[in-house]
């Protein structure tokens, strides 16, 4: 086999001589190295010197040929290649491409290629919430489907964790909370590491008592895009959930609308105003929002699919008359390590340390989704911050693949 190093160094022209190699790795074992460098490698050679879309559909190719396969990783469609900013020369997700690695999985792209239809019970990968439609056909069809987004921990001022979940976008399968001497030293200190007691901002998680008795409310609304994912119109939300928390307070309510990623790492991070304005509690919907304010010491009312369902309040009456408590020190730590353990590096995906993780954590999850859930291609109506043609081209193409 060509060494390592000399194959690193091989020129874009060089690329069936690489292609051979992988091709070796993905039916026999892997290489001597970090086969993700090397496809990396060859994905910035091309890149570089050639067609971003080639490149990506000759490595699509490649993975075709891998044997027993247990997860596709699935990337942005292949138009929306075609229309990526030619500034970017990083034509793949990261992460997806990461787990490819991670696992027994086959990368490739949304499209045709892409079986949704049940007959495939292969499970599926996605990243981020424009997978919608797909995610959507896996819960009608009784796909199972992981999830990855933004970790919970970790992300101050760069997103270095994120969080996978299997059939769900958050930890909704928990029915009790773990205690935290459940967990090895190791699984303890992928939160303790990230989150030191008095050392973070605000930092207030070892506490058993609210942090303020008397304050105003703070309720943090998801964006469109999220409410997109279950039917709901945001603005028709945050004026019916206004409306129900005046018959339980009449304290002042902040309502903060999600600010861009820039304008919270420059100062504008949600514990931030919840400590600025000493709010006694915080009330959202399916917001990672809510693990921020239990960390700093105030209750939440979580009222949809939430990863601290399991521990917070559910219910806006609980505003009434200061009933609000802080969840236990037991059972706020046992959540906090709980989900650190399910948030992952790039290079822990790329070992398998997070898929392994993931199966003995999550092996049994099933999807949480409302009672009155419709799937995204059978409403009447697409409402969307993004394109509004996007989701109906997706239901024009599923219908003409399927």
């Amino acid at each position: 086999m060509i060494k390592y190093k000399k194959f690193i160094k091989l020129k874009h022209t060089d690329i069936q001589l690489k292609s051979k190699v992988i091709d070796n790795y993905l039916k026999k074992g892997p290489l001597p190295k970090d086969p993700a460098r090397v496809f990396k490698q060859i994905l910035y050679d091309l890149q570089v010197n050639g067609d971003a879309e080639k490149s990506m559909r000759a490595v699509a190719d490649l993975y075709k040929a891998r044997k027993d396969i247990e997860l596709r990783c699935v990337d942005s469609s292949w138009e929306k290649l075609k229309n990526k900013d030619k500034d970017n020369i990083t034509p793949y997700d990261a992460f997806i491409f990461a787990m490819s690695f991670g696992t027994k999985g086959r990368y490739m792209r949304q499209g045709p290629d892409l079986d949704l239809s049940g007959k495939d019970k292969i499970p599926c990968l996605f990243r981020g919430l424009g997978k919608t439609f797909d995610i959507h056909k896996c819960i009608e069809n009784k796909i199972d489907y992981y999830y990855i987004d933004t970790g919970y921990f970790g992300n101050a001022k760069h997103k270095v964790y994120h969080r996978m979940h299997k059939n769900n976008m958050q930890a909704l399968h928990l029915q009790k909370v773990p205690h935290p001497n459940d967990f090895e030293q190791d699984g303890k200190n992928r939160f303790y590491d990230l989150v030191p007691e008095g050392k973070s901002e605000g930092s207030y998680w070892a506490a058993e008592n609210n942090r303020f008795q008397k304050g105003p409310i703070m309720f943090a609304p998801p964006s469109q895009k999220v409410m997109n994912f279950y039917g709901y119109d945001v603005e028709k939300y945050i004026e019916k959930i206004h409306f129900e928390l005046r018959k339980y307070t009449d304290d002042k309510i902040i309502i903060r609308k999600k600010p861009g990623r820039r304008e919270r790492v420059m100062g504008n991070s949600l514990t931030r105003q919840l400590l600025k304005n000493e709010c006694r509690a915080l009330v959202t919907y399916n917001s990672i929002a809510a693990v921020e304010a239990l960390l700093v010491g105030v209750p939440v009312v979580s009222l949809g699919p939430n990863s601290v369902s399991v521990i917070a309040h559910g219910s806006l009456s609980d505003i009434y008359g200061r009933r609000l408590k802080l969840p236990s020190w037991k059972a706020r730590v046992g959540l906090f390590i709980y989900l650190a353990n399910c948030q992952f590096t790039e290079s822990e995906m790329t070992s398998g340390f997070a898929w392994q993780k993931i199966q003995e954590l999550q092996h049994y999850a099933k999807p949480v989704i409302p009672t009155d859930f419709t799937p995204i291609y059978k409403r009447k109506k697409f409402e969307s911050n993004e394109p509004k043609d996007e989701y109906e081209k997706q239901y024009r193409d599923w219908n003409t693949v399927q």
